[in-house]
């Protein structure tokens, strides 16, 4: 299996060392971002992202769409502020959810092909 190609976005402190946790054969972190910067989405066509993890807010699903639109295969895994659980976005809609936040369960969810 080919590595998933992840951008990471503004995430809470709290949740630094978790995503740091994440590389591996299948997960491969190929930028952080340190704020919501307006072009993220910019960002993440030109560095070819499968998957950008970020925080979810409420632009989270539009910011899904406006990927979707330039990157169609990529997805966004967005965590709760409190970490408590993360949600896969694809074309702007909730696809996965999964209360598991350990990095086997999130590493599962960003590479989950089957919404992509």
């Amino acid at each position: 299996m080919a590595s998933r190609r992840v951008l990471v976005g503004p995430l809470p402190a709290l949740l630094s060392g978790l995503v740091q946790q994440l590389r591996s054969d299948s997960v491969g972190l190929i930028g952080l971002l340190s704020s919501r910067e307006a072009d993220i989405v910019t960002v993440a066509v030109v560095d070819c992202a499968d998957v950008m993890l970020t925080a979810l807010d409420d632009t989270t699903p539009e910011l899904s769409l406006s990927l979707h639109r330039r990157l169609q295969h990529a997805a966004i895994v967005a965590i709760d502020a409190r970490g408590h659980s993360a949600v896969r976005f694809v074309a702007g809609t909730a696809a996965t959810r999964i209360d598991d936040l350990s990095p086997p369960g999130l590493r599962s969810l960003i590479d989950d092909r089957t919404h992509a």
